[in-house]
């Protein structure tokens, strides 16, 4: 076990990120200190050390009283640390006041602002519902897709697939700007979100969930629990008490043998942040040779057409099983060749947390 930089909490030694505050793992105390948010050191505190032992309201307490200066000298970087953690478990009053730290960024950081409240707005907050309205931040709706009873095959198969399918979003800050990755997810059993470690990114200031707009219209707050670049695979779940209603729903199932060349697949992704798109193919190869991702030594290819957006989707067979996950286009390719991480190694990083 190891203890993570930030908060103290101890971590699987195979984890990259801290499952209690959303921080990445590190032994190196000089890259910990790098990627503290808004570029500020929060000096040892012992909210901040053992916040994994500290209930969500005596720690909500302690982050407004070093925000607002009550009783304490102002600390506005351990506050958004503090607020940032309880934000990551859940807290919608963290998510609210957090939202205050990015609209003061200069520039101001409103998109993460927004994606805080309307997660927060999304699970009941009211404060956080009327300040979105207040703002005047506008919200992206979407068109849900319509499938009829009498569909198709693969109609029915995606129509199967969709609760488990999600939209993956994160941000982090590079200088004096908001990144943001959109990709792909997938839910399988246990609850637990699977997406390209890439989409996920480094030590993210968010990562949220969206489904298709007839499964689902809310926004949910994701946690990364590991994330393996050597793979190309991260895995996150829900927080708060959403995680328990999607770890016992029917989820999708792993098939690991017997892939073979010309077998029909197709993938639910995000191509270029445009929303739900389906895109369906065959397997060109079971095993391709492969050195990248560097720890994955063959990969699926298939001639699913993919684009920014498609990665970290499920690529499935006829029976709705994950046979592996959509992970990159070959650099020279002209289209017709993407290639995917099978199966086997999302299990095993699953078998290792």
């Amino acid at each position: 076990m190891k203890k993570c930089l930030k908060c103290g909490a101890s971590v699987d030694d195979e984890a990259n990120y801290c499952a209690v505050c959303g921080n990445q793992c590190s032994s190196d105390k000089r890259n910990a200190e790098e990627r503290e948010p808004l570029d500020k050191k929060s000096g040892d505190s012992l909210f901040l050390k053992y916040a994994e032992f500290i209930d969500d309201a005596a720690l909500y307490r302690a982050a407004v009283c070093k925000a607002d200066g009550v009783g304490v000298e102002k600390n506005h970087e351990e506050a958004f640390e503090l607020f940032r953690i309880l934000a990551f478990r859940g807290n919608c009053d963290a998510m609210n006041r957090l939202a205050d730290y990015f609209l003061a960024l200069e520039p101001p950081d409103t998109q993460s602002a927004l994606t805080w409240l309307k997660i927060a707005a999304d699970a009941g907050h009211e404060q956080s519902r009327i300040r979105l309205k207040v703002l005047g931040l506008g919200i992206e709706t979407r068109r849900p897709v319509e499938i009829p009873e009498n569909a198709g095959f693969l109609e029915s198969l995606v129509r199967s697939a969709l609760p488990n399918i999600v939209m993956v979003r994160s941000s982090h800050r590079k200088g004096r700007h908001s990144i943001v990755s959109t990709g792909a997810g997938f839910i399988v059993d246990g609850g637990y979100v699977i997406t390209n470690s890439h989409v996920a990114g480094n030590n993210p200031y968010w990562i949220t969930a969206e489904f298709e707009q007839s499964v689902d219209e809310k926004t949910y707050n994701l946690i990364p629990l590991c994330v393996r670049p050597d793979l190309d695979i991260a895995v996150l779940k829900f927080s708060g008490f959403v995680a328990k209603k999607f770890a016992e729903q029917e989820n999708l199932k792993f098939r690991l043998e017997n892939l073979t060349y010309g077998e029909d697949v197709y993938t639910v992704g995000n191509p270029l942040g445009m929303g739900l798109s389906v895109s369906k193919g065959v397997i060109s190869c079971p095993n391709r040779e492969s050195d990248y991702p560097s720890g994955v030594s063959e990969v699926i290819q298939t001639d699913i057409t993919a684009n920014h957006g498609n990665s970290g989707g499920a690529l499935l067979d006829s029976n709705n099983n994950v046979l592996g996950m959509l992970t990159f286009v070959p650099g020279n390719s002209e289209g017709g060749i993407t290639m995917c991480v099978p199966s086997k190694y999302i299990v095993q990083v699953l078998n290792n947390l």
